[in-house]
């Protein structure tokens, strides 16, 4: 794993999260968070706004779970199998956490 000079998060519409994960991950519709390994987080703010009413949380903690998410992802952490999967959800928990004030 490189060192990043820096990381940009930027706040995206649903249309352009769509196109991106299209383009790179060969799906269709809008996601929630694509990380590039070069320090590009991409977050659907409409889709944050979405599972917010879903799972009850505000738009604001689902961006920050998003974030995270990313975070981990440049931090090596993958989420393809279940496994993983679990491993980076409970790393995303320590996370929020920890940085709660």
């Amino acid at each position: 794993m490189h060192r990043l000079e820096q990381i940009v998060i930027l706040l995206i519409s649903d249309e352009r999260m769509a196109d991106l994960h299209r383009r790179f991950l060969n799906q269709s519709g809008p996601t929630d968070v694509i990380t590039f390994q070069h320090g590009e987080i991409f977050i659907s703010v409409p889709t944050a706004k979405r599972q917010g009413r879903e799972f009850g949380t505000s738009t604001l903690a689902e961006i920050e779970l998003y974030v995270v998410h990313g975070l981990l992802h440049l931090s090596g952490f993958d989420d393809r199998t279940p496994v993983s999967r679990r491993r980076m959800r409970a790393a995303e928990a320590r996370v929020l956490r920890n940085a709660a004030v």
